[in-house]
């Protein structure tokens, strides 16, 4: 058997002590799987490391010279791998933290809820606006107090034509679905119409959980 000389390898430093706050939780998590991820493949090289150092020992039996190398080296090699294992448990032991913190983040995080219909029921939007701002949760509405054409033509000063003003409202109003949790349809008497049909579907497509001021016929 014909020994092959491998260099030690400097041990790593112990992993940092991270402590998270709730907000910050998703970043460490993912950093912390980055860094998991480096410790795991530099421990599992060492170790193949260490199993050609014990064959190397072995051949060195023949070789006295050699044989306080490979010792040294097999130290090195021990006490490398002595700090990989305590850096591996305590990024286990953060990633545990981070990922309890992150679930108490998100336990504690308002639920988003975005208003959809007809402005012609603006009575409505009031109402549950204030419903559920009570309730503890965010709430996103209408921007634009209008019920008629006619009264969002008073509008065009925000530029462009009528049309345009009002295909600008509708994606302004698709932007604040994004960014809910829920969207409640306040369909009063049963009416969805054909922009607030537009929603729902959007709604549904984005995975949004939908509920209804009334139950849809």
């Amino acid at each position: 058997m014909v020994a092959t000389a491998v260099a030690p390898t400097t041990p790593l430093a112990p992993a940092t002590s991270v402590t998270a706050q709730p907000h910050d939780a998703p970043h460490v998590l993912a950093d912390l799987y980055t860094a998991s991820r480096a410790y795991t493949a530099a421990f599992e090289h060492v170790h193949d490391q260490e199993g050609q150092l014990h064959c190397a020992r072995q051949a060195a039996q023949d070789h006295p010279g050699f044989d306080g190398w490979v010792l040294a080296a097999a130290d090195k090699l021990h006490a490398t791998l002595a700090s990989l294992r305590t850096a591996l448990d305590d990024l286990t032991a953060a990633s545990r933290q981070a990922a309890w913190q992150s679930d108490a983040a998100d336990a504690n995080q308002p639920e988003v809820v975005c208003l959809c219909g007809s402005t012609r029921f603006v009575d409505e939007f009031l109402r549950q606006n204030l419903r559920l701002t009570r309730e503890g949760k965010i709430v996103l509405s209408i921007g634009c107090d209008t019920r008629s054409d006619a009264e969002l033509g008073s509008a065009r000063d925000l530029g462009g034509e009528l049309t345009a003003t009002k295909r600008r409202l509708a994606d302004l109003h698709m932007r604040k679905i994004d960014l809910a949790d829920q969207v409640l349809i306040l369909n009063v008497g049963g009416y969805i119409g054909e922009s607030t049909r537009a929603e729902v579907e959007y709604a549904a497509a984005q995975g949004k959980a939908i509920d209804y001021l009334e139950a849809p016929t």
